[in-house]
């Protein structure tokens, strides 16, 4: 039984370095990967994560869904898409992924929360999948910046800043796909504000904002409480094992005559 409790273990952390070095390497080389690439690996390793802590049919039902809601806007505007422009099949497509996605990083958030912060007691794995939900979030918000941008192109401004001051780049020269927005969004958790991207109009800042605030939260709450159940849980792992050893040496010693 232990040897199996262990081999679990072992599996959770696997698949959650699986997880988080995925979504870093879509940050590092998602620019060079179509758009399609991206929403696909961020869909399986929702899933992959959303499933180990909710039922895997509310999953797969949410998912589909909000799939099914997505293509059936575009069919009600005329397959159009949220800002009016005609879709090509395969763009309303990405447009229901787009918006199935982000759905199901909302539930799979949530869920995610209300299951570390009611954990009692953390291993590595614990660890490692309360850094994966930091950048699960920053994700989160990121396909939530892209539906915004997607009703609205004016809803964010990308400007430059040369010797002379800043000049902005008109919306025809410059989109703001899922890549830029995942680079805006952690830009606004970790509250480095470079002003390269800004919000403008009152729901962009608004989400900004609330992203900024939990950023903050997330760290100084939900990840302090499970580092300090780690310390711990190793400290009571090593005041443990003096015992274990002098134990041992007891039930070793030879009998007294």
């Amino acid at each position: 039984m232990r040897a199996l409790h262990h081999h679990i273990l072992n599996l959770a952390e696997r698949r959650h370095v699986i997880g988080g070095a995925t979504i870093l390497g879509l940050f590092y080389f998602g620019p060079y990967l179509p758009t399609s690439v991206t929403l696909g690996l961020f869909l399986c390793v929702a899933c992959m994560a959303v499933t180990t802590h909710a039922n895997t049919l509310k999953v797969a039902i949410v998912a589909a869904a909000s799939f099914m809601l997505g293509l059936l806007m575009s069919w009600a505007r005329g397959w159009r898409s949220l800002s009016g422009e005609a879709l090509t099949p395969l763009q309303a497509v990405e447009e229901a992924v787009i918006l199935m996605v982000l759905v199901t990083l909302v539930f799979g958030t949530i869920s995610w929360i209300s299951r570390l912060l009611s954990t009692e007691s953390a291993k590595l794995d614990k660890v490692l999948e309360a850094c994966n939900l930091y950048i699960w979030i920053g994700g989160t918000f990121a396909f939530a910046y892209t539906v915004v941008e997607r009703i609205n192109h004016q809803a964010f401004r990308h400007s430059h800043f040369s010797t002379e001051g800043p000049a902005v780049i008109p919306v025809s020269e410059w989109k703001n796909d899922v890549q830029q927005m995942l680079y805006y969004s952690f830009v606004t958790q970790t509250t480095l504000g470079f002003g390269d991207i800004l919000p403008v109009t009152h729901i962009a800042r608004v989400l900004t904002i609330t992203q900024a605030v939990i950023g903050q939260f997330y760290v100084a709450v939900v990840l302090a409480y499970i580092l300090n159940l780690w310390i711990h849980d190793l400290d009571k792992r090593a005041g443990d094992r003096p015992a274990r050893t002098e134990s041992k040496e007891v039930s070793q010693a030879p009998p007294r005559r």
